[in-house]
C-alpha cells in the first residue's frame, strides 16, 4: 500500500517549506501551488523515478530539485530546458555552472577530457587505467559482438598508451592512430615497434598475428562500440581539454549540465555514458576530506537510453560514503530490464531506497 502522510513524516521524508529542503524533491502532497509539504530527504542516497514521456518528470521532479538542491549537481539535460530554467538559480545558490554541449548551435561548450585519468596515472598503472577507460567507452552492440568486445577494449587501451607516449593524451589521438593508412595488422605491428610499454606491445603483437578477417572483426566492434564518435570535429573539440574537475565539487559546489537533444542522444551516448561512469567512480575512489562539505547529485534522465553502464552498476553498491547520489529517471522498469537484464535492473532497484 501507499504510505500515509504521518508515516512519511516519521520516516523523515517530508519538508514543510522549501527552506527545509535538504535533498532531492520527488513530489508534493498537494497541488503545485499549494502549501502542502514536499516529498524530500537528504537521507536517501539513491532514488529511481519511472514515468512515461509527458508524465511531468521534468517539471515535477528534476526542475524543483535543481532549484533547491544544496549541493553540487551533474545533470543529463536532454531537452536543454533544465539549463535554461535553473542555471541562474544554481549560480545564485553559489554554484559554478558549466554547460557541456558538443552540438550547441552557438558552438559554445565547456570541455571534458576523459583521458585525463590515464595521463595522470603512474607509468606502471597507465595500461590498466586505459583499459578501464575502454571498459566504460566500448559497448558490445548487437548479437555476436560480446565475444569480441574484450579484445577491442585491449586494442584501445594499448593504443591509448601510445597516444600518451607521443604527447597527445586524448581519445581523438587514439582514433587517429587506429585510422592511419595501411592494413590493420601492419598498423598494429608499427605501434608495437614504437611503444615503450611491454603491456601495450604484447597486445599489439597478439592481435597483429590474427587473420585479417578476425582482426577486422575486433576493429569493427571497437569503432562501432564507441570510438567512431571521435571522427566528429565537435566531439574532438569538446574532449580536447578539461574545464571542470568532479573531485572539486565536494569542496567547491558546481553544476554541470550535459545538454544533448533527444535526436542526438543515440549518437553521443558513448561519450555521455563514459562521462557519467568516470565521474561517479572518481568520487567513489577519492577520499573525502574535511573540506568536502557538499554532496554531488547525479540526475540521469533517459537513463536506459544511454546503454549499459557496467561501472555504474558496480559502483552504486559501494559509493554511499563518497557523497555521490544518484537519481535515475526511466520511462518504465521494463525499459531498465531491457538494457541491464533482470539481474542488472534488480541491482539498481535494490540500491535505490526510494522508487
Amino acid at each position: 500500500r501507499w504510505a500515509e502522510p504521518c508515516e512519511l513524516r516519521r520516516a523523515g521524508l517530508l519538508a514543510r517549506r522549501v527552506e527545509e529542503v535538504r535533498g532531492p524533491i520527488w513530489g508534493k502532497l498537494g497541488s503545485p501551488k499549494s502549501r502542502a509539504p514536499y516529498l524530500s530527504s537528504e537521507k536517501i542516497v539513491h532514488s529511481l523515478v519511472a514515468a512515461p514521456t509527458g508524465a511531468g518528470k521534468g517539471v515535477g521532479v528534476v526542475i524543483p530539485t535543481l532549484l533547491t538542491y544544496p549541493g553540487s549537481t551533474v545533470v543529463l539535460d536532454v531537452k536543454g530546458e533544465n539549463y535554461e530554467k535553473t542555471a541562474g538559480r544554481r549560480h545564485e545558490l553559489g554554484d559554478r555552472v558549466f554547460k557541456f554541449a558538443p552540438y550547441a548551435k552557438d558552438r559554445r561548450s565547456h570541455r571534458y577530457n576523459p583521458f585525463d585519468e590515464v595521463a595522470a596515472a603512474p607509468e606502471r598503472r597507465r595500461f590498466s587505467e586505459a583499459l578501464r577507460l575502454a571498459n566504460s567507452l566500448v559497448e558490445a552492440k548487437g548479437k555476436g559482438t560480446e565475444s569480441w568486445v574484450d579484445g577491442a577494449r585491449e586494442i584501445f587501451a594499448a593504443t591509448a598508451v601510445v597516444a600518451h607516449e607521443r604527447g597527445t593524451p586524448t581519445i581523438a589521438a587514439v582514433y587517429d592512430l587506429l585510422t592511419e593508412a595501411g592494413a590493420p595488422g601492419q598498423l598494429l605491428e608499427g605501434l608495437a615497434e614504437s611503444t615503450q610499454s611491454g603491456e601495450a606491445r604484447s597486445v599489439f603483437n597478439r592481435f597483429a598475428g590474427q587473420p585479417e578477417k578476425v582482426l577486422g572483426s575486433y576493429m569493427s566492434v571497437l569503432f562501432d562500440g564507441g570510438l567512431r564518435l571521435w571522427a566528429d570535429p565537435d566531439v574532438r573539440d569538446a574532449t580536447a581539454a578539461t574545464d571542470f574537475w568532479i573531485t572539486d565539487f565536494r569542496s567547491d559546489p558546481a553544476s554541470v549540465f550535459l545538454c544533448v537533444s533527444q535526436k542526438d542522444l543515440g549518437v553521443l551516448s558513448p561519450l555521455i555514458r563514459l562521462m557519467f561512469q568516470q565521474m561517479f567512480t572518481l568520487l567513489q575512489e577519492t577520499d573525502r576530506t574535511e573540506a568536502d562539505r557538499f554532496d554531488v547529485l547525479f540526475l540521469l534522465d533517459e537513463f536506459a537510453s544511454l546503454g549499459k553502464m557496467q561501472e555504474m552498476g558496480r559502483a552504486i553498491t559501494t559509493v554511499r560514503s563518497s557523497g555521490a547520489h544518484l537519481m535515475l529517471i526511466v520511462q518504465s522498469l521494463a525499459n531498465l530490464r531491457e538494457v541491464y537484464g533482470a539481474d542488472g535492473a534488480a541491482n539498481f532497484l535494490g540500491n535505490c531506497e526510494l522508487q
